[in-house]
């Protein structure tokens, strides 16, 4: 059966009347957060009155997108809460609809792809609550609706098992450093200190345009999205489409497996990726380099070991120092000469190397658990695009 969110929920107009009457939320992709915890201070407005009051089981959602995504989430972290009056609030009229149901609904691709008509404006997207409720979706009985949860219960716990395990594996990265190299910016072990453009040049990426993009293709952009907050490189994160001719036209910002990229710009109210370097894994695909995008080369390949590099500039240290020296209101950018600026630790390249062998034999056990993840996030957007539009039934075993 398919209805119409108008018939399941409805608009949520509480409002607060003093100041901090209650704890500020955010919400982001992956859920909603108390905003001095996310951002690890708070970064609304002095005066909080008159923002949207927000209660456990009710949903918000940014209405403004860079990304031209919207992913409304359910309360569940505290009780009551308050959210920017740019943030919808709304919460279920008809539990014919269960509140988890929704909640994975609206993280489904098929949810995605509805949206895309309502969705108003080019650079930054906005997407208002009355456009968003007008979308129609299919509605199983509640018995289907609690066999969908179940199965995503099941995929989630292994999931978080999986994710466990690879913060153990980060954290063994993290203790090797220490413990070859001394305490990030202590110089406890009292190497030589250079600066980075002593080893390296720093290319700046290319200004495409929007309208350069295009529905598909073999080339791609490599846009600060693909630097992961946690120095990962992800080809596959929203991924952009330049026509085939631009690998040659742009030939001198291709990206090959192995080069070294920094992120040079990040958002001023939460900078995650400011600083973040990473090593360029391109899966068999072309990478053109995007602007506000930085490549590393070396200028002495025999000075210093790329894993030693990227491991060296993600310490929180160099990242602080890197966000001191950025400019910028809503959008904060760091220059290349305060990139190249940085000063690093120089030791033996010999042990440099020892870190970096260190690093793979880690990296193929993250490989494996990786590719469980990848697996595991498979069959939830299986249930989510499939189960839940009734196109297949569902079987998993326990």
């Amino acid at each position: 059966m398919r209805v119409k969110l108008e018939e399941l929920v409805e608009e949520v107009s509480e409002r607060t009347t003093i100041n901090n009457q209650h704890p500020v939320l955010t919400s982001s992709r992956s859920g909603i957060y108390l905003q001095e915890d996310y951002f690890k201070k708070q970064v609304a407005s002095k005066d909080n009155t008159g923002y949207r009051v927000i209660r456990k089981g009710e949903f918000t959602y940014r209405a403004m997108s860079d990304t031209g995504e919207f992913y409304p989430n359910k309360l569940e972290c505290t009780d009551i809460g308050i959210v920017s009056p740019a943030y919808p609030v709304f919460k279920i009229k008809d539990y014919r609809i269960l509140p988890d149901y929704l909640k994975y609904y609206f993280k489904s691709r098929s949810f995605q792809k509805s949206i895309t008509a309502f969705v108003q404006g080019s650079t930054r997207a906005s997407m208002k609550f009355g456009k968003m409720k007008s979308i129609s979706i299919d509605l199983p009985d509640e018995d289907k609706q609690n066999q969908i949860l179940n199965t995503i219960g099941i995929l989630e716990n292994i999931i978080d098992k999986y994710e466990l395990e690879i913060d153990h594996l980060n954290n063994l990265i993290k203790a090797r450093f220490v413990e070859m190299f001394g305490v990030p910016g202590a110089n406890s072990k009292g190497w030589n200190e250079i600066k980075l453009g002593e080893v390296c040049s720093l290319q700046n990426g290319y200004a495409f345009k929007s309208s350069d993009y295009i529905n598909k293709s073999g080339v791609l952009n490599c846009r600060m999205s693909n630097i992961r907050p946690d120095g990962g490189f992800d080809a596959e994160y929203h991924p952009k489409y330049l026509p085939e001719e631009y690998w040659d036209k742009c030939s001198g910002y291709r990206l090959f497996d192995g080069d070294v990229i920094i992120a040079m710009t990040d958002m001023a109210s939460d900078p995650k990726i400011l600083g973040v370097p990473t090593i360029v894994s391109t899966n068999g695909k072309k990478f053109l380099l995007n602007q506000r995008v930085g490549k590393l080369s070396f200028l002495h390949d025999d000075r210093m070991n790329r894993v030693y590099l990227m491991h060296s500039l993600g310490q929180k240290y160099i990242r602080k120092e890197l966000a001191k020296s950025a400019a910028g209101s809503t959008q904060i950018n760091v220059g290349k000469p305060a990139i190249l600026n940085i000063n690093i630790y120089d030791p033996p390249r010999s042990l440099q190397d020892q870190f970096a062998t260190f690093v793979a034999q880690v990296d193929k056990s993250k490989f494996v658990l990786s590719n469980e993840l990848t697996m595991c996030d498979f069959y939830i957007r299986l249930i989510h695009d499939r189960v839940m539009h009734s196109r297949i039934n569902l079987r998993v075993a326990q």
